[in-house]
């Protein structure tokens, strides 16, 4: 698949935001400055350099700044001292119509939009790694391999390799003067969250919340009691998936599965888990991984029965890096790292991961969710 322009921008103009009746549009990520991972802000204000900013070490920066504190430095560059782009399009619209796609992550394949359960894909008994795709129709599609799931919809598995890209919506509205984001739309019914801020005061049964009713909560509620505001969509790389954990089907979907830690807060003897900006299914709550932050990192979890779980694998991975091959721990998308052992692997310097996978039992989960926030997936949806 020939790389796109979040991977491989031909120029400046590829950098450049823009604004349309009804909304804007920038782009901003990552990519590697005299072998320095950096952050790229989009084009300088006058469109002819990028700006990016990233450690103090980093030297040829026009109109630099620096942070000695924090240990930061900015400044400007010029387009080809950069490479290794890992770029993101943000889309802002100002309205919900007719026109919007619903909530939730896409991915185009031969010109055809399909849904995307989530990017952490699974691996093959026979070592291909893989992600699941939702049919986009109301009937039954015609090619083989396609599956009903326990949802009702029509999903198969494709090699990772065929998706580059992935496309994540989510809507804002306004519930009961609260502006929540929308994550899934079916039915009629809208799965909507709050990330940060209490629970309301007012009486609402359909809130859910888990450890702290100061933190996030998320609530399934009739779409007629929504006041839709805007959208947005984030386009950026499918990312590396799972390379290390157990990752099984539940009602005919992939993801990830752990044992809940001692001191949680639930009586679920296995919970699914998924990063934010995943596809989540309305039995999936938003939680917080951090209680005592102003603004915690979360991600959706939900109970699950032993008997609802199918294909149980335990997912590895290796890369060979200075020569050796080595055993991958995690992976760290926003910072284009492997982690081998207790050491970072700048992911420049490895080899691509081989992965392969193990039929498991239930006794074999894993007790704690192994960093997720991030380790395995790419980084949640930026809001706001």
């Amino acid at each position: 698949m020939a790389p796109s322009l979040l991977t491989n921008p031909a120029g400046m103009a590829d950098l450049q935001p823009s604004r349309f009746a009804g909304g804007w549009s920038e782009i901003w990520g990552h990519a590697s400055y005299g072998g320095i991972r950096v952050n790229v802000s989009g084009a300088s204000n006058d469109g002819s350099q990028v700006q990016i900013n990233g450690p103090t070490s980093l030297t040829g920066l026009a109109n630099r700044g620096d942070d000695a504190q924090m240990g930061w430095s900015w400044g400007d560059v010029d387009f080809h001292a950069l490479e290794r782009y890992w770029l993101v399009r943000t889309t802002h619209y100002d309205r919900v119509d007719a026109g919007t796609p619903l909530p939730g992550m896409t991915t185009v394949i031969d010109g055809i939009t399909y849904g995307v359960t989530d990017t952490c894909g699974t691996v093959s008994l026979t070592g291909v790694r893989q992600l699941q795709l939702i049919w986009p129709g109301d009937d039954e599609p015609s090619a083989p391999g396609w599956v009903r799931d326990g949802y009702g919809y029509w999903t198969t598995l494709v090699e990772r390799d065929l998706v580059d890209e992935v496309c994540d919506v989510v809507w804002t509205a306004i519930w009961r003067d609260i502006t929540v984001i929308v994550t899934g739309v079916h039915d009629g019914w809208a799965h909507i969250s709050v990330a940060s801020g209490g629970v309301p005061e007012f009486d609402a049964p359909e809130v859910r919340f888990t450890v702290s009713r100061r933190n996030c909560w998320s609530a399934v509620v009739p779409l007629t009691e929504l006041s839709l505001r805007s959208w947005m969509s984030e386009e950026h790389e499918v990312g590396h998936g799972v390379v290390a954990g157990v990752v099984g089907f539940v009602r005919g979907r992939t993801t990830v599965l752990i044992r809940p830690r001692p001191q949680d807060d639930t009586a679920a003897e296995i919970v699914a888990v998924k990063a934010r900006g995943q596809t989540v299914t309305p039995d999936f709550i938003l939680h917080p991984l951090q209680t005592n932050a102003q603004v915690p990192p979360v991600q959706w979890q939900a109970a699950v029965r032993e008997s609802e779980i199918t294909e149980l694998r335990r997912i590895e991975a290796t890369v060979v890096w200075n020569g050796e091959v080595r055993a991958v721990d995690g992976a760290s998308q926003a910072d284009d790292t492997m982690f081998v052992g207790r050491v970072e692997a700048p992911r420049a310097e490895t080899t691509d991961l081989v992965c392969t996978a193990v039929p498991v039992s239930p006794d074999d989960l894993p007790d704690r969710a192994l960093a997720m926030a991030g380790q395995y997936y790419y980084r949640p949806l930026r809001f706001g």
